[in-house]
């Protein structure tokens, strides 16, 4: 099948069915269709933004799971023909210091950094997906996960194309993604994917996830 024709198709019927991505169905967000490009500066002033569904209420990590986080993080996402949109809004509660960061080297060591990351679990399989990190400064690291996201962890020599800049507010920072569905692998027809979100901010000594993960499994388990 043509490749323009086989994204068409797809977009006709995530668009009809209302495109949900979720993880473990506990929590959804819905990804809203979008006519336009956007300008990927980490802005977020187009209008767009205002009309997309907004999800927070990140849940601790680290160093304890039993608790909303310290550091509110605010999620968006849009789409259109050619790009999935992801935004994010991190709240920095401690503006006068600087922000913890290892390296200005793409796909810098994520363990001991300040980031924003994004999981896909396109094929809704819970053995695959694909993870788009970035840290406040807008150096980017990208990669793959296998067997599970625990066992296999995850796989940062995967290397492709996606855009994403970052803006620093003084009380938040923000990350504006966006990532060319021709990147991604998927199934067609597919109108849910799986996603989670993952903020750490290490000046609060403390990583949260959108969705629950238990402390005792990486956040990158599917």
């Amino acid at each position: 099948m043509h490749p323009k024709l086989f994204f068409t198709l797809l977009f006709v019927q995530v668009v009809m069915s209302n495109p949900v991505l979720s993880q473990n169905q506990n929590r959804q967000i819905e990804a809203k269709k979008i006519n336009v490009n956007l300008k990927i500066d980490g802005e977020l002033l187009e209008n767009e933004w205002n009309t997309a569904q907004t999800q927070q209420d990140f849940k601790q990590h680290y160093p304890f799971d039993s608790t909303l986080a310290r550091s509110k993080t605010a999620v968006k996402i849009l789409f259109n023909e050619d790009y999935l949109y992801i935004a994010a809004i991190c709240t920095d509660n401690f503006p006068q210091k600087p922000f913890v960061v290892n390296s200005l080297k793409r796909d810098f060591e994520a363990s001991n950094s300040d980031l924003f990351a994004v999981y896909l679990e396109t094929f809704n399989d819970g053995q695959n997906a694909f993870f788009f990190t970035v840290n406040p400064y807008g150096v980017q690291r990208e990669g793959l996960i296998s067997g599970g996201g625990e066992f296999g962890g995850t796989d940062a020599s995967w290397d492709n194309i996606w855009f994403v800049e970052t803006k620093q507010l003084g009380n938040a920072w923000t990350v504006e993604m966006a990532i060319p569905f021709k990147t991604l692998r998927y199934k067609a027809g597919e109108s849910q994917w799986k996603v989670n979100f993952v903020r750490a901010d290490w000046k609060q000594n403390e990583r949260s996830i959108w969705n629950a993960v238990p402390r005792n499994f990486r956040p990158s388990n599917l």
